[in-house]
């Protein structure tokens, strides 16, 4: 019953993370770069062969799908010319639905085909950095493709860079 409550709670945070608006500002685009720049140097690491690293990019390219879809239902508004994006109850779904869809990639393909993998155990983190760094890099080019001015607002204004 316990783990049923801490699911719970975990769920009501994500949902009320992806929710939450917040200021566009220069992170949206560099955190997903360092995500995925750990995700590979793990990767490298750790010596992962051919058909994992297939799977691993296919990680990458379907988070960048549903970031995409996840940025065109953002809302996005100005506020004291501050940029804020916000999520909605669709961005959500999407981000719901993908969930079952990269946990087939990650264990049907690999499964399926029977490639070997060496991200398990204390790296079994790495492939939901690529798929993360993916969501996030797809949701940010949309964002930016909406809406240009919000890019060239954080980029002419130096406090940008050193907000939250």
């Amino acid at each position: 019953m316990m783990n049923v409550g801490i699911g719970l709670l975990v769920v009501i945070i994500i949902f009320r993370s992806q929710l939450k608006a917040r200021p566009v500002s220069i992170k949206m685009f560099t955190m997903p770069l360092l995500l995925l720049a750990f995700a590979i140097y793990e990767s490298v690491e750790a010596q992962v062969q051919a058909g994992e690293a297939v799977s691993l990019a296919m990680s990458v390219l379907l988070g960048a799908v549903v970031g995409l879809l996840q940025g065109k239902f953002i809302h996005v508004r100005t506020v004291d010319s501050v940029w804020w994006a916000e999520g909605s109850w669709a961005s959500l779904g999407v981000w719901l639905l993908s969930i079952p869809v990269r946990f087939a990639i990650r264990y049907g393909f690999i499964g399926l085909l029977g490639i070997p993998t060496v991200l398990t155990g204390s790296k079994a983190y790495v492939p939901f950095l690529f798929s993360i760094a993916g969501i996030l890099l797809g949701k940010g080019i949309m964002l930016v493709r909406r809406y240009p001015s919000a890019l060239n607002a954080i980029l002419s204004k130096p406090s940008y860079l050193h907000e939250n």
